[in-house]
């Protein structure tokens, strides 16, 4: 019986005519090529007579395209027309400016002991066929080698990593957003069943540290849901609103409210009415569900925004304090309006210090308190931010598969973060405080008004 062919190999290369091709050529050309491997070369533009002559120069296996016309969308174009050229069993990926690792015969800036990557990864798809993989590469200049856990988050999920069998039905999106190498992982694999990705330790590539538009110089997109339930019987649903308002201008991105309606609630208009002139309100009207809470338009609303944009935020709130028996005790109600004003003005007081945070946490808040809490048929939730007010990032939130799963009952919000990320994912814009904020006397709110970070 016949050995079966090894498998060939497409690499996509996008680029924007770095003199970095080269030495990124070079890696390719001192790696173990067979019949049917190709490379193709994708300008973003125009073609450039610059890269194309010396790339027909060189002859098999390389392929030039171009786009002509600058998409300038992170090489996610490029990447696209490079798909639909490809011909090699399984897709690999590289940017510009990054190589792949070669044996002991190579240049010594991409030297290393053991295979070269492309010897690596026929060896993987021998052991697993027909299955994507994600290999590890390494980031000198950062000092780090990913990925790190073994889970599909952004930053541990790259370009040169994923390998995947070249099954177009199989294939996701390439975002056009920074990390759009990230949203075509995670899309691709939703095509998969679960547990289909093999995790492969071999390091196959080293790249630079990002050439493009550097994460702070990216504005972040913020997003607002906020959920009203507006009880006719008192007046704290408005000033929450009014509370809100105040922040307005922190939401350069859809602001989405959901209003829960039911025999005790004002009219949607008077809703309306109290918030501020802004046509770009999406509204989402409902029948209050007491068993469900606030998870009745979060879920929803979620929907509305998912996205793997790793600069795309959406703070998360909603009225404080509305429910009838606060009226009825007056030093409890006292505490609940402090509580939510610290937790507006925390969360929305400072957007420079909120872009900053959200790049690099899951979800963001104030007055993060350990907070065990079982449901049953639900994971445990450790942790929490006292009030249920947050910021959440799109790409950490929306990758994780249990995103927009919540539980069934009215804690489901208030618990669904600490069911998704660990303590150390969630950045705390004010000091933790032991007890429940309801209780808190005078004197322990005075000590908040200049909150300090939490201990990360």
């Amino acid at each position: 019986m016949a050995e079966a062919s090894p498998p060939t190999l497409s690499v996509i290369i996008p680029t924007v005519s770095r003199e970095t091709l080269t030495r990124t050529l070079e890696s390719i050309a001192a790696q173990e090529l067979i019949p049917g491997d190709e490379v193709l070369i994708v300008q973003d533009g125009p073609a450039d007579p610059a890269v194309r002559e010396p790339i027909r120069a060189a002859g098999w296996p390389w392929k030039y395209l171009a786009t002509g016309k600058r998409a300038n969308d992170f090489g996610s174009a490029p990447r696209n027309l490079g798909m639909e050229h490809a011909r090699g069993d399984y897709l690999a990926f590289m940017d510009d400016d990054d190589m792949y690792r070669t044996g002991d015969t190579s240049p010594s800036f991409y030297r290393h002991d053991g295979p070269g990557a492309f010897a690596a990864i026929r060896r993987a798809i021998a052991r697993h066929p027909g299955r994507p993989l994600l290999f590890r590469m390494e980031r000198p200049g950062w000092g780090a080698t990913v990925w790190r856990p073994m889970a599909v988050r952004f930053g541990e999920a790259c370009t040169p990593m994923f390998i995947t069998p070249n099954r177009p039905e199989l294939l996701g999106e390439w975002g056009r957003h920074r990390g759009s190498d990230f949203a075509f992982i995670t899309t691709t694999l939703r095509l998969w069943p679960p547990g289909a990705l093999v995790w492969e330790p071999d390091i196959i590539a080293t790249v630079s540290q990002a050439s493009g538009p550097k994460a702070e110089e990216i504005p972040v997109k913020r997003n607002l849901i906020f959920h009203v339930w507006p009880l006719a019987s008192n007046e704290e649903w408005r000033l929450n609103v009014e509370e809100l308002a105040g922040y307005w201008s922190a939401f350069n991105g859809r602001k989405i409210v959901g209003v829960v309606e039911d025999g005790q609630t004002v009219d949607f208009t008077e809703v309306q009415r109290a918030f501020p002139t802004d046509p770009s309100i999406e509204w989402l009207v409902a029948e209050n569900d007491p068993g469900r809470g606030e998870s009745v338009t979060f879920a929803t609303a979620a929907q509305m925004l998912e996205s793997l944009n790793p600069d795309e935020a959406t703070f998360y709130a909603h009225t404080k304090g509305v429910t009838q028996t606060y009226q009825r005790q007056p030093q409890r109600l006292e505490s609940i309006r402090r509580w939510r004003s610290f937790m507006y003005r925390g969360c929305l007081g400072d957007p420079a210090t909120v872009d900053d945070v959200i790049r690099l946490y899951a979800v963001a808040g104030c007055l993060r308190q350990e907070h065990e809490r079982q449901e049953p048929d639900r994971p445990p939730s450790y942790w929490m931010f006292s009030g249920a007010f947050w910021w959440f990032n799109h790409a950490r939130f929306y990758s994780h598969p249990d995103a927009l799963r919540l539980g069934p009952t009215r804690h489901a919000v208030e618990r669904h973060f600490g069911e998704l990320f660990g303590p150390e994912e969630a950045f705390c814009f004010g000091r933790t405080r032991e007890g429940h904020a309801y209780d808190w006397s005078p004197e322990t709110w005075d000590t908040l008004e200049k909150p300090e970070p939490c201990q990360q």
